[in-house]
């Protein structure tokens, strides 16, 4: 009998693949500081456009999207969506971006995030603050920019414009000074300190020596000259008075003044330029603050149940005419020079101007 051997081969194939993984990504080296490179153009009094530098260049493509949003309650919230460009340059790629936005145009600042998608599902916020300046006066321009206001007076609460000079008053009960705008020489003038207010003209410099005196420094002299109190058994005055703004015109120097705690109207003092006391006269019912004068017209701001506003005054008819809107909602010192309206803004630092025709 035969035996009948089977052997069984197993063959075993061993196939050899490439597993399909996806586009591989290169890793993430770029930082938040080259992503900071670019710029926030005001476009207009309502929009904004946020444009990358040309000299906005990485190492890697890692970055593949980029959002504009801002953070509510902590949380970042996209209003727009974009993909980055790259051009090749040399041994670095330059990223492109430029996001147009617009915003209402009742918004003075908005929070500004720009949200960079990196390769490795990691993000780099850069935040982006945008002050639209332009509401409500789509003329206005910047004049002295925030850095440069801080670099020589922190915070400015009054300002006066002569030529290339702006005299101001910092902050806070600060100190009065003059500010050279094209050689950016500062220098102070003495004072008694706790002053809010400073006006110009050719030979003298007025500020406020708070709550009720004022000095005028004279530029011949380099010193103050004279110093005088608003106080009872100053000519024409039998009560104590709050200056709350000071102007130059026509030879004559202006102030708001206010009774001294009391619910009191504001009056326009007018003194010559030797601070004799003329006359006052009766301005407003309300809190009105900071003054500039043309053409017979004294400007401040106003503070009533309506809310801020710039409030306009014809000294010739003593009478108040119609109010318009502030160009700020933080609004410090004003003047005008040069057929410009100057102003002043506590919160966003910078001065700006807008065309006198704009509140005339």
């Amino acid at each position: 009998m035969m035996k009948r051997i089977f052997y069984t081969f197993i063959v075993i194939l061993l196939y050899s693949c490439n597993k399909t993984t996806g586009p591989v990504f290169p890793d993430v080296t770029t930082t938040e500081t080259e992503l900071a490179n670019f710029q926030v153009i005001i476009a207009d009094y309502d929009s904004v456009i946020f444009k990358s530098n040309d000299d906005l260049f990485l190492k890697t493509k890692d970055v593949h999207g980029i959002l504009l949003g801002s953070l509510v309650n902590g949380a970042f919230e996209s209003e727009q969506a974009i993909a980055p460009i790259f051009f090749n340059a040399s041994d670095k790629y330059k990223l492109g971006f430029e996001i147009p936005a617009k915003v209402d145009k009742e918004i003075y600042h908005k929070d500004y995030v720009i949200r960079f998608k990196m390769t490795d599902d990691s993000y780099i916020d850069i935040n982006a603050p945008v002050d639209f300046y332009k509401y409500p006066f789509e003329n206005a321009q910047i004049f002295l920019h925030s850095k440069e206001v801080e670099s020589f007076a922190g915070k400015v609460q009054d300002i006066s414009i002569k030529q290339t000079v702006l005299y101001f008053y910092t902050g806070g009960g600060g100190s009065p000074g003059e500010y050279n705008f094209l050689s950016k020489v500062v220098r102070f003038f003495p004072s008694g300190g706790s002053g809010d207010f400073i006006t110009a003209e050719d030979s003298f410099a007025y500020y406020h020596n708070g709550p009720s005196g004022i000095y005028r420094y004279n530029f011949l002299q380099d010193s103050v000259d004279i110093q005088i109190l608003i106080s009872p058994g100053f000519p024409g005055l039998d009560k104590w008075y709050s200056v709350y703004g000071l102007a130059t015109y026509q030879e004559n120097l202006y102030a708001i003044i206010h009774e001294s705690n009391s619910e009191e109207d504001y009056f326009l003092a007018k003194f010559d330029i030797d601070l004799n006391f003329i006359d006052f006269i009766p301005m407003s019912s309300t809190f009105s603050i900071f003054l500039a004068i043309n053409k017979g017209i004294a400007y401040s701001y106003n503070y009533s149940d309506n809310g801020l506003a710039l409030q306009r005054f014809d000294i010739s008819s003593e009478s108040l005419l119609s109010s318009i809107s502030a160009p700020t909602l933080d609004p410090t010192g004003m003047d005008i020079y040069n057929e410009r309206f100057y102003y002043s803004d506590w919160s966003r630092l910078a001065i700006f101007s807008i065309p006198l025709l704009d509140i005339e």
